[in-house]
């Protein structure tokens, strides 16, 4: 990795900042500084920022604009991040680490069902009869 970064004219290494929500997962601040110790050992110092979810929701206009690290951004970056995302689909360059299991307890009184990205969206629920 050393000589790819040296290949790529940065010989001392890059800094990068990883952006996260804090609470979205088990030990996920843990497992971030893991990461950046394992990165620094070869050359990206890696500075974490956690964010409560709402400044993290809302980071889309406050990260600078050649930085990928939240959602949807402004109408006209809109473009660029559909490309962006396919390319990352196409190429997949990048691990998975680990599959969280989210577990759900509902009463039968409720009507609920699971969504994809985990948030939980009251008006979507609705008492059962």
């Amino acid at each position: 990795m050393t000589q790819l970064l040296a290949e790529a004219g940065r010989p001392s290494g890059i800094d990068v900042t990883l952006y996260a929500g804090s609470g979205t997962m088990v030990n996920d601040k843990f497992l971030l500084e893991t990461m950046a110790d394992m990165w620094t050992k070869v050359g990206i110092l890696a500075k974490i920022e956690m964010m409560e979810m709402g400044a993290r929701q809302a980071c889309s206009t406050s990260v600078p604009s050649h930085r990928m690290a939240c959602s949807w951004a402004t109408r006209s970056r809109r473009a660029l991040y559909t490309e962006a995302t396919q390319i990352i689909h196409d190429e997949k360059p990048r691990l998975e680490l680990f599959q969280e299991v989210i577990v759900y307890g509902v009463s039968r009184l409720v009507s609920f069902k699971p969504r994809p990205d985990y948030r939980l969206i009251v008006s979507e629920m609705a008492a059962s009869r």
